[in-house]
Parts: C-alpha cells; structure tokens; sequence
C-alpha cells in the first residue's frame, strides 16, 4: 500500500479540539505520545504528516472528547470535518460555485476535501438521478469517518442521505449513497 499522507492542518485542527481541556503538562504528554507538536503542526500547515498520525490523534482525541474510540467517534469526526471545510473561507467559495444540487455537492465536497491528502484513489460512478458511488482505494480510514462526511454534505444540501458501505477489501470501500 502507498503511504497515505495528510496536511498538517487537519491535525492541528483536532489537537484544537482538546487544547483547552488539558493542562499544559497533559498537553505535552498527548503531543509527545502522537510523535508531533502542536506548534510545529501551526508552523507547517500544508506539510504533509503520516495519515497514521491523524487517526492515532483522532483516537486520542475521541477518548478525551468522548471517553470513546469506537466507530461512532469517528463518523463524529468526518462530520465534523466537513462543516469545518463549509466554514472555511475556501469551502465557503468552493461550495458557492457547486451550488445546491445534492449529486455535485457531495461529489465537490468529497474531491476537494481529498485534496489534502495523497497516496489514496477515490473513484465516481454516476448511477442515477439520486444516486453516486465513492469508492476509495489504499483508503486507511474506518468506513464511517467517510460516510459523516457524506452525510454532512448531503444534509447541508437538505436531502436526507442513505449510504450503504461495501467492504471490498482491508484498503478497499464503496459508498452506494442514495438520497431523498
């Protein structure tokens, strides 16, 4: 499998999420268990860190916030990630020009949120009117922390999202998102 890399940023971000809940001690502690500083993270925010990075401090981060790691917690965060994006002065614009038609939404949403990463193939299939596929190759993610982000896309929309998850493979998910 190719390395998965993924922006700084997005890291950063996460570690916001509890920054303020811990002491500086604590603080320290959790940056030196994830093998990054939050500083260095605020100082490089387009360098690209080991996606494993992102999913060890996603489970940390969900054990704090949640006092949980499971799969839920990060659906949570793939919601999270994309109302963040939304809230962005890049997603505000990018969003702008999709416009609210669900299918090229949740298409633009998904493409451009896997801008900043690299090493991972996320193919399109059109398959009706009210019906797209995603399927992600070399994808290190759980199923779920994808299907929040579509969900969030689709409900900001206003249509209700379905998602059925296929499991092709250990690095291998479809999405078959339908919506209403």
């Amino acid at each position: 499998m190719d390395q998965v890399t993924i922006k700084g940023f997005i890291i950063a971000n996460l570690l916001d999420l509890v920054r303020g809940k811990l002491s500086e001690q604590e603080f320290a502690c959790l940056e030196e268990d994830l093998g990054v500083s939050y500083k260095s993270l605020k100082l490089a925010y387009f360098k690209d860190y080991p996606v494993e990075v992102q999913i060890r401090t996603e489970e940390k981060v969900a054990q704090i916030l949640w006092q949980r790691s499971d799969d839920g917690a990060f659906y949570k965060f793939g919601r999270m990630n994309y109302e963040t994006f939304a809230k962005s002065a890049i997603g505000r614009t990018a969003l702008a020009l999709v416009g609210k038609n669900p299918k090229r939404i949740v298409k633009a949403s998904v493409r451009l949120m896997s801008t900043v990463m690299k090493g991972m193939k996320i193919e399109f299939e059109d398959r009706g009117e009210n019906e797209i596929s995603f399927r992600f190759r070399n994808n290190p993610y759980r199923p779920l922390g994808w299907q929040g982000v579509i969900d969030a896309v689709l409900e900001s929309a206003g249509v209700t999202p379905e998602v059925t998850i296929i499991k092709h493979g250990p690095t291998d998910t479809e999405y078959l998102v339908t919506w209403s």
